[in-house]
């Protein structure tokens, strides 16, 4: 006790000896400004002090109530620090009608609100703002002004500090009234809330401007707000864009093409439309890292979503748009779950290798579409065409595999056909209530591995039967040796389901295509490997196979050579120079056109308790994936996988042989996001990460 007296008297005679700071100590009713007991020296703030409201003297989370009238607090500088996880709240209280209420005249951040620090201006002024700042307004991160009051905004978002650390300060509006004008056209704030609690639960709140605003965190739209701006100028999110149930964001309430731009992630359990105005707003995806677009709510009337980010966005949730949809940058990560629908007559443009859907699409309406759908680099789009008796309320659904046809359904041929494709189709269903007749055309990449374009055609599979579809080819290019373009059905369809490339030709005609099956290492002796792969089919002479080596899983070295062969599609390699400790390997593979391609990497452990996964196949996870796990010695692994939060989703056991293992895991019934899968033997714990679409 006597330290704390001695503690509150150094205090004191510090500031007695700089008078100019003045500080919060709460020894009067602890509540009002006006009450000098609640000031150290019990002397009320003059208009030359700098005021700190901290919890150097009360500890714990306090408020403080400017005084009522006509009275105009005067400081040089205010700054309101909490520690720990304590609020402090200064209020501007709407009895108090002078303009300004509070008037802050210093020089620099002369106002700093720091983390858990809230000044709500609740001025009950006829003019004005409330609170004037002649210099800077530095609302640091967790910090909190409100705007509670009807007063002007302009002069206060200008003074605003724009420093790094101000991203997610917080300015809210929470006004009394049912409608307000916010001042947008140039400005930059950390982040920003609209609130109508103090209009009993609504608001709408309106903005327009010619010059771009920044948003340098997050926007929040809460509950019964609207948002209604007619900017000529872009609208820039540079974090998250939050939007509660019962709002709406109106995009572009008058004539202009504007461009709403957002650089975090998109949640949106509310409305998000352009009203009845005639101007065409975009809503862009413009980030540099995945986004996540998880619109619960609705997108409704003439608005777009651009697709503008190399990273690309997956969907949280099932989306419908009603308007058009721009494919300029970056893929659109679907699920069966989540997925993404655009209703009759909408549109989209763009569509390439570098921006596509990757998942499946829906598409709802009468007219001819073609999806723009595709996996990893391969754009492989759908057409949908013609046909008898399309309604608007027609369905249909489809995705591109990158998987081998033959594998996964058979390769049990109608007459005509000498083989399928060895590594895609695609898949098309129809809605339960669709009646429709469709024509159907594929995209023949240099992927398709097609040789000869002209004797390639649509095959369908019907009854675990490869039909014989005729077809109409158009080569639109080449890759030499292989052909582009597009195949079209000349017949229309009632039943769909997948759907390959097939041909008359054999393989060395026209391969479609060659194809790595397996490639795995095993040990043969504790000081040997043997290196083992299959290929879908026999390929050319010409081609060469190299195995590569490394023992940083970055540095490959080649070690030896394998000549291709028409005859035979298994190969084996030993590899008598097995080193101590983890040797990766890899497999290069070179056709007769001098196309490279890589195996992926597998790896074998030559030491007594080691454990290592080298690979989780394919990533990002539709349903089905295999882990490549090798280990040292042979025996039981334990498999965990767990979410980011660390909730454990899914466990299970397998028995390992020395060496490398493939371990096939199913990943239906998993939610959307990142995971982990943790392998773990009794001496080792190894941790792979994952996504699923």
């Amino acid at each position: 006790m006597r330290r704390f007296l001695f503690f509150v008297f150094f205090i004191t005679c510090f500031y007695t000896a700089n008078s100019a700071i003045k500080i919060w100590d709460g020894g009067g009713d602890a509540i009002s400004w006006n009450d000098p007991l609640n000031w150290n020296l019990d002397a009320l703030p003059l208009s030359t002090d700098d005021v700190i409201l901290d919890n150097s003297i009360v500890v714990a989370s306090y408020s403080v109530i400017l005084p009522s009238g006509a009275v105009t607090v005067s400081l040089n500088s205010l700054t309101i620090t909490p520690t720990g996880l304590n609020n402090i709240t200064l209020t501007l209280p709407i009895t108090n009608s002078n303009n300004p209420g509070l008037d802050i005249t210093g020089t620099g951040d002369a106002l700093i609100l720091n983390n858990g620090a809230i000044l709500k201006n609740s001025s009950g002024a006829s003019g004005g703002t409330g609170v004037l700042i002649a210099n800077t307004f530095r609302i640091n991160n967790g910090g909190h002004y409100i705007h509670n009051t009807d007063r002007g905004n302009a002069a206060l978002i200008t003074q605003l500090s724009t420093v790094a650390g101000t991203e997610l300060g917080e300015f809210e509006f929470d006004v009394p009234s049912t409608s307000y004008i916010l001042s947008l056209s140039g400005q930059i704030f950390g982040s920003l809330t609209l609130t109508g609690i103090t209009n009993g639960g609504t608001a709408t709140y309106i903005g327009s401007g010619a010059s771009a605003l920044n948003v340098n965190g997050d926007l929040n739209i809460n509950a019964g707000v609207t948002l209604a701006i007619s900017m000529a100028a872009d609208f820039i999110v540079h974090r998250n864009y939050n939007q509660a149930s019962s709002s709406t964001f109106n995009l572009q309430s008058s004539t202009n093409n504007n461009i709403i731009k957002i650089i975090g992630n998109i949640i949106s359990q509310g409305i998000i439309t352009d009203g009845a105005a005639t101007g065409l707003p975009i809503l862009e995806l413009n980030g540099i890292v995945n986004q996540s677009i998880n619109v619960t709510g609705s997108i409704t009337n003439n608005v777009t979503l651009r697709m503008n980010n190399p990273a690309g966005a997956t969907l949280l949730s099932p989306l419908t748009l009603p308007y058009n949809l721009q494919l300029t940058n970056g893929k659109i990560q679907t699920s069966t779950t989540n997925l993404l629908t655009m209703i009759d007559n909408a549109t989209y443009t763009g569509g390439s290798s570098t921006s596509f859907i990757e998942g499946p699409m829906k598409k709802i309406g009468d007219e001819d579409f073609i999806f723009p759908i595709g996996v990893g680099s391969i754009y492989t789009p759908l057409g949908v065409l013609a046909g008898i008796g399309a309604t608007i309320t027609d369905e249909f659904t489809a995705r591109y595999f990158r998987l081998s046809p033959q594998s996964t359904f058979g390769n049990t041929y109608a007459g005509g056909i000498d083989h399928i494709s060895f590594v895609e189709y695609w898949d098309l269903v129809k809605g339960s209530s669709t009646i429709s007749t469709k024509r159907i055309s594929l995209t023949v990449t240099a992927q398709s591995f097609c040789a000869n374009i002209a004797s390639t055609f649509i095959s369908h599979l019907v009854g675990g039967v490869w039909s014989n579809e005729p077809s109409v080819s158009n080569q639109t290019g080449s890759m030499p040796p292989y052909q582009l373009g597009t195949i079209t059905t000349t017949g229309d369809f009632s039943v769909f389901g997948p759907f390959t490339l097939a041909t008359n030709l054999p393989f060395n005609s026209n391969p479609l295509p060659i194809k790595l099956i397996t490639f795995n290492a095993t040990k043969s002796n504790p000081n040997a490997a043997l290196l083992k792969w299959e290929l879908a089919s026999c390929c050319s002479d010409a081609a060469k196979f190299e195995v590569e080596k490394s023992t940083d899983n970055r540095t490959f070295v080649a070690f030896d050579k394998v000549p291709g062969s028409l005859t035979n599609r298994f190969y084996t390699l030993p590899d008598n120079r097995l080193s101590k400790g983890i040797t990766y390997y890899r497999l290069k593979m070179i056709d007769e056109d001098g196309t490279t391609t890589y195996s992926k990497i597998v790896a074998l452990i030559n030491d007594e308790t080691s454990l290592l996964i080298t690979s989780l196949w394919p990533n990002p996870v539709q349903s089905n994936a295999t882990i490549s796990v090798s280990v040292a010695k042979a025996g039981k692994v334990n498999f965990t996988i767990a979410d980011l939060s660390g909730k454990i989703v899914k466990q299970w056991n397998a028995s390992m042989t020395e060496g490398n293992n493939n371990i096939p895991v199913n990943t239906d019934g998993l939610a959307s996001g990142i995971y982990h899968v943790i392998a773990a033997s009794d001496n080792n714990k190894i941790v792979f990460r994952f996504i699923k679409q």
